[in-house]
């Protein structure tokens, strides 16, 4: 089962997506609110969905992304911290790629699970 967690510290949204019972963060609380899917892909939204697939598709830097998009690099830029940040993506020395996780959300998304 798959699970987002949010808050708001420091004026600064933090969100961890975990497939376990409890997210603690650093500091060892733990942080139990739920999200369902449809709230994951409210998040992410359609530019945040489509960036995701284009990364399961094989696109793996930012100038890929955009070449198959009308949006605006630092949108581009923007919408990839998000997916990284969130663990959908990782980005290592030969670009971005999709992370389990990713792939799981990518399923629930579009049924495919």
């Amino acid at each position: 089962m798959m699970r987002v967690i949010c808050h708001i510290h420091r004026r600064h949204l933090l969100v961890h997506l975990t497939f376990g019972m409890h997210v603690m963060n650093r500091s060892g609380r733990q942080y139990p609110k739920q999200f369902e899917i449809n709230k994951i892909k409210y998040l992410l939204g359609e530019i945040g969905l489509h960036i995701l697939n284009l990364v399961e598709q094989g696109c793996s830097r930012p100038e890929e992304i955009k070449g198959f998009t009308s949006y605006s690099n630092s949108c581009i830029s923007i919408k990839l911290e998000l997916l990284s940040t969130i663990g959908l993506i990782r980005e290592d020395m030969g670009g971005y790629t999709l992370t389990p996780n990713g792939s799981a959300v990518l399923a629930r998304i579009y049924g495919l699970h």
